[in-house]
């Protein structure tokens, strides 16, 4: 199934690379356009002559071309021919180099299917490390657990003023101590310390929170069992994968609602956000890799369109975060209408907000909360980008939003269905719904757009 321009563009790894696509996608630009339901390819043409093929079961993409950060503007700008010019395409078979590379990606997707059914390791051994690493976690936390009561005893104020040697410090221990989630959610405390006038409200609740979690770890015998698997999975208490699909999974239609893309620290992650139509739920795919294995996120992630999958939640306190597993061969389609996401949108922020707040209630632990809202429009609040609802309740957006020119573009002054995520102080959008059309907003976000 080609892909519509809208969908595309949301593909685009950052804005120069969507302008430049846009350039090419004439067909003066492109010799020997073929396709077929598999893949897409054609002789892109220039400086030089360059071989494009798009796996359109990723989308994956090869190219001749130097530019090492996929979709290069070929690519990109071959699909948009496709998308605005279906006619072009002639139906066939790739060529030979084409046909070579999807057959390999074939056999390294059957290859790691392979590695994930392997032999049960020794329980024994993993029984004596899984207690090493509980002794280890154990002293970490009680170090963190000094650190956030001096934070309180010495005040906001002081805490800011404490250097980055004192952060470091507390941060190396944790990642010592085998807690990685514990270390990156200091890192974003100590971010947030002067970043904007309500600053002080939004550290104190993270340190607060973090004290919660370091409390009722040590008191884990006392609590549900579920509860401490998920303060596990917070702490950063890595789980294999095998373990994670041994969870009962939730199969059903996904409506992939955005996948975003961040680079940080030599470190990609990657966020996909989706919807099950039949049991109207949300679930969260988090993937990381480095420079040197980019391709090894998973792909396929069109925003606007159905997957068919089994998605394995990680949590069964809170599921939010889930493994997907879809057939190898699976198809994109098209929603028929979205009459089941239009159901659990709130109508105005007022329920919005107070449902929110219950979630909040039941979950202290959760950082952020999926939400989508009903015909909500962007306002300017005191400089601050907002979101409005018919009776004029403002939501604030988080200052650190990136997309806010692509967001208000593709909004306009009309009001429009939004979803975001809530961290319980600002809104982040992620997609926007009008005129029956699903519009992403996930350029990549390292780049200023």
């Amino acid at each position: 199934m080609l892909l519509s321009l809208e969908q595309v563009e949301s593909l685009a790894p950052d804005p120069g690379t969507l302008k430049r696509a846009r350039s090419l996608a004439r067909p003066k630009n492109f010799q020997g356009i073929g396709g077929n339901e598999r893949a897409l390819w054609a002789v892109a043409l220039g400086s030089d002559h360059y071989e494009t093929c798009i796996d359109l079961q990723g989308p994956a993409y090869r190219c001749s071309c130097p530019v090492p950060r996929p979709p290069c503007k070929h690519a990109l700008g071959l699909l948009m021919l496709a998308a605005t010019a279906p006619a072009l395409v002639q139906d066939g078979e790739p060529p030979p180099s084409h046909a070579a590379w999807l057959h390999k990606r074939d056999a390294a997707l059957q290859a790691r299917e392979s590695r994930a059914g392997g032999p049960v390791k020794d329980p024994k051994a993993q029984a004596r490390r899984a207690a090493q690493r509980e002794r280890h976690v154990t002293r970490g936390l009680e170090e963190l657990q000094r650190f956030l009561e001096d934070c309180m005893r010495l005040g906001l104020a002081d805490t800011a003023r404490r250097t980055d040697d004192v952060w470091d410090q507390v941060r190396r221990r944790l990642i010592d101590a085998q807690a990685p989630g514990l270390a990156g959610y200091l890192d974003w405390i100590r971010e947030q310390i002067g970043n904007g006038g309500d600053w002080t409200g939004r550290v104190f609740y993270a340190l607060a929170r973090l004290h919660l979690m370091v409390s009722a770890y040590a008191q884990r015998e006392r609590l549900d069992p579920a509860l401490v698997e998920d303060l596990r999975d917070r702490i950063g208490w890595s789980r294999q994968r095998e373990e994670i699909l041994a969870q009962p999974p939730i199969e059903d239609d996904w409506l992939v609602l955005n996948r975003g893309l961040r680079y940080e620290s030599g470190r990609y992650t990657q966020t996909v956000w989706l919807f099950a139509i039949q049991s109207r739920r949300f679930a969260q795919e988090l993937s990381f890799a480095t420079d040197f294995n980019r391709e090894t996120l998973p792909s396929g992630y069109v925003p606007g369109t159905l997957i068919r999958a089994a998605a394995h939640f990680h949590s069964r306190y809170q599921p939010l975060r889930a493994t997907l597993v879809r057939p190898r061969a699976f198809e994109y389609r098209s929603p028929e209408d979205l009459d089941a996401l239009h159901a659990v949108a709130y109508p105005d922020l007022d329920r919005a907000i107070r449902a929110l707040q219950e979630r909040r209630a039941r979950d202290p632990l959760g950082i952020t909360w999926p939400l989508l809202i009903r015909d909500l429009r962007p306002v300017l609040k005191d400089h601050q980008l907002a979101l409005a609802d018919a009776a004029g309740r403002l939501l604030p957006l988080d200052r650190d939003f990136r997309q806010k020119w692509r967001f208000l573009a593709l909004t306009g002054p009309e009001p429009t269905h939004v979803f975001l995520t809530h961290d319980g102080f600002h809104g982040r959008p992620w997609a926007i719904w009008r005129d029956a059309r699903w519009f992403a907003l996930n350029l990549d976000e390292t780049d200023d757009a």
